[in-house]
């Protein structure tokens, strides 16, 4: 007897295709005046707004959670002091098998040029 696999295989992965579609849209968003926008470009522009102020500083008058503790002990302050010692044991263990950072600096180079960099890193911190 010979059996129509061929048929079987087509039917089988058509019902798998067809379930691995996804149908689902993004839901209807409100701007930044209140309003439900739907259309898809109306869309985009809110997720838009929302990702860049998120990545390029905060709008809002009010501290974040990610600018830092805000004690008025921690304003009269000093910054903290970066030493050679540390940068140096930081620069040291870095992992040479991970990739990139965003500031595209490999961390093989940076441990390699750890003994040069350690003089003027800190000075660099302690100017920021």
């Amino acid at each position: 007897m010979k059996r129509d696999t061929k048929s079987k295989n087509k039917g089988f992965y058509r019902y798998v295709s067809q379930k691995r579609k996804v149908k689902a849209s993004v839901p209807a968003l409100r701007n930044m005046y209140g309003t439900l926008v739907s259309t898809d470009e109306e869309k985009a522009d809110v997720l838009n707004n929302i990702f860049a102020s998120v990545f390029t500083g905060n709008l809002s008058p009010l501290p974040s959670p990610a600018d830092g503790p805000q004690d008025a002990d921690q304003r009269g302050k000093a910054p903290p002091t970066v030493k050679k010692d540390q940068v140096w044991d930081y620069l040291r263990n870095l992992n040479i098998y991970k990739s990139m950072r965003p500031d595209e600096k490999h961390p093989r180079v940076m441990r390699e040029l750890a003994d040069l960099t350690t003089k003027t890193l800190p000075i660099i911190f302690e100017r920021l």
